[in-house]
Order: C-alpha cells, then structure tokens, then sequence
C-alpha cells in the first residue's frame, strides 16, 4: 500500500509588524520625492514665465515696429524710469485690442487690431499674471537710444540695478511682495 504524503499548506498573511514596516518605507520614500516634486514644479513655472516675458517684450517691439512709437497706456509715467505694471490697458492693446481712452478725440491705440502676445493665465480681476501668479512689469526705452537705466528704488523691487542696452525690459517677482527674487526677461 502506497502512502501518500499529503503536504496541506495554510496561506499565512502578512503580519502586522510588516505591514507596518512597508507602510513606513513609502512614507520615508514619499517625504523624499514631494521636496524634488515640489522644486521641480517650481522650476517649470519659472521656466514658463521667462518664456511669457519674451514673449511680452517681442510683442512690444513689434508693436514699436508696427506703428513707430510705444503703446500710450502708461497714463503719463515715463515708462523708462518708471515701472509699469502690464495691466488691462496694456493687455488690451497687445491682444489686439483698444483700452477706452479717456478723450474720445485721441486716436486709437491699436488701431490695426494686431494681436502681438496673448497671455492666457489671468486672476480673479482678468489681469495678466505670470505663471506663479504675479504681475508682470514693464520699462521701455523712451529715448530711443537702446538702453534702459536703473530704477529709481533699485533692485529687488524696481530692477534694473545697472543699465540694460534694450529696448524693452520684463520681470515678475517669485515672492511678492518681498521680491527678494525677481524673474528678468534680459539676463
């Protein structure tokens, strides 16, 4: 008579003490990759507001090689000395558009309706904002001699330090309103 040796096997389950142990490993994994995540994401938004502001200061000198002057939407700040914040009026012209003036005798600003840049991410007053959700700047060269001067405030707030041969100049603030760093289109 053959014997048959007859092996029953029990599936026995993880243990508490491993569950525990694979649980603190993801976590210690996890709590190693969101600083990398997070950096990384910010990277990307500051990659893609440079961006923006080449493409603001390209539409902006396109605009001067278009009509042979600057957009007049700075409300009487010489925008060369003085910042200028890209707000609707500007926006507005830039997207192809006409700000309302405030004398219906003055000409158009755009009147050949060009579209120059379009910025798509806007807050909760429909103003342009950088990808980190700041406002854009501006100073032009009024003078026409390719050359911006430093700001009156200095830098961080009213960039630039030293003088920029450019016609246009762009940044944002990463940390408002501390700008204790700022996102230049010209370095």
């Amino acid at each position: 008579m053959k014997i048959r040796n007859i092996m029953v096997s029990r599936f026995q389950g993880f243990t508490l003490i491993e569950l525990l142990v694979v649980i603190a490993i993801i976590g210690m994994l996890m709590g190693m990759l969101f600083p990398a995540v997070t950096k990384a994401r910010l990277h990307a938004r500051k990659t893609a507001a440079k961006a923006e502001m080449k493409s603001i200061e390209m539409g902006l000198d396109r605009y001067y090689s278009e009509y042979k002057c600057w957009p007049d939407v700075f409300g009487g700040r010489n925008p060369e000395v003085d910042k200028a914040r890209v707000e609707l009026n500007l926006d507005q012209v830039l997207r192809g558009g006409n700000p309302i003036p405030d004398n219906p005798s003055l000409p158009p600003t755009n009147p050949k309706k060009f579209m120059f840049v379009d910025l798509k991410k806007r807050n909760k007053d429909n103003l342009p904002v950088s990808p980190l959700g700041t406002n854009y700047w501006v100073k032009l060269d009024t003078d026409f001699d390719n050359k911006i001067r430093p700001g009156r405030f200095g830098p961080p707030a009213d960039p630039p330090d030293k003088e920029v041969n450019r016609n246009v100049i762009v940044w944002t603030a990463v940390d408002p309103p501390e700008c204790s760093q700022i996102i230049t289109s010209w370095e």
